[in-house]
């Protein structure tokens, strides 16, 4: 696909391979590898896309040797269209005094209304590939895969209620996740038609973007 992809970020925005801060073969990684020609221009790029925002702190990590690093709160997108294919970075899992990455479920749970309400603010109307985030590199603390497609799809249906996000979201799994985690065809229909009916239902009056009434 050519489509917008989103891609989880660390909220310091490490963008190396050195001391695999980023792993190569983590989706930040090969969209580093297959889009961007090298972490430097990933980098640069990020660091433009991320220059207009304020909402960030400064703090150190396993990483930064010492040096202050901006840390943004999980969430925050940043829209990169220096490369072929246009990348949603969403600031996603913070490194800990071990440099492994790790957000917490109700962080999860939180930044995905963020999610399609940064799509829609700052991204393009079409089609959006979201990949099942949080799956291998970071320490979600959620152990279902299905789990965590099903919130994906839960909160995309939510914000979809309310206003017009994209054309078309296409859902990613890893062929060895789907496996893994005993996904089904059958499994993954359930989940559109009760999530989507759900929100058909639902009032949107006085509920945030993203979020069930």
């Amino acid at each position: 696909s050519n489509n917008p992809i989103v891609v989880a970020v660390p909220t310091t925005l490490e963008s190396t391979f050195e001391n695999r801060a980023i792993n190569r073969t983590s989706l930040q990684g090969q969209y580093i590898t297959n889009y961007c020609g090298s972490s430097n221009n990933f980098s640069e790029a990020l660091i433009k896309s991320s220059s207009h925002i304020q909402n960030f702190e400064l703090t150190t990590n396993f990483y930064s040797v010492s040096d202050e690093v901006k840390k943004f709160p999980p969430g925050e997108l940043f829209v990169l269209r220096d490369f072929h294919r246009i990348g949603y970075l969403l600031t996603f899992a913070t490194f800990n005094d071990h440099g492994v990455a790790q957000i917490t479920p109700e962080d999860f749970f939180d930044l995905l209304p963020k999610l399609w309400l940064g799509i829609r603010e700052r991204g393009d109307v079409g089609s959006v590939d979201v990949p099942l985030m949080g799956s291998r590199f970071a320490r979600i603390g959620i152990d279902n895969r299905k789990e965590i497609l099903r919130e994906l799809i839960n909160s995309f249906s939510a914000a979809s209620s309310e206003a017009r996000l994209a054309d078309r979201v296409t859902f990613y799994i890893r062929p060895a996740d789907f496996t893994r985690w005993g996904f089904s065809f059958e499994h993954i229909e359930r989940i559109l038609d009760n999530v989507c009916d759900d929100h058909r239902r639902r009032p949107t009056e006085n509920t945030s973007v993203g979020k069930s009434a």
